[in-house]
């Protein structure tokens, strides 16, 4: 969970000033909400654009992964 939470802080600074909001939802408070995106494995993380889940990552990934993928969101 270190390297993952240090991929997230790296990204963090990737995309500042808006472009990109990332929020951490603690599964044991929000199970609802786990539920809603049938989120079962930790770390998942999803991707949204326009309020829309349109891509999702499930397990530790590479920060290149989440960078394409973001980027890909940012060009659309």
């Amino acid at each position: 969970c270190q390297d993952f939470q240090q991929t997230l802080d790296q990204l963090y600074q990737l995309y500042p000033n808006n472009t990109v909001t990332f929020c951490k939802v603690d599964v044991d408070q929000s199970p609802e909400l786990a539920d809603q995106y049938n989120v079962d494995k930790l770390p998942t993380v999803l991707f949204f654009k326009n309020r829309v889940m349109v891509n999702f990552i499930i397990g530790v990934e590479t920060i290149n992964k989440f960078k394409r993928i973001i980027n890909d969101l940012l060009n659309e």
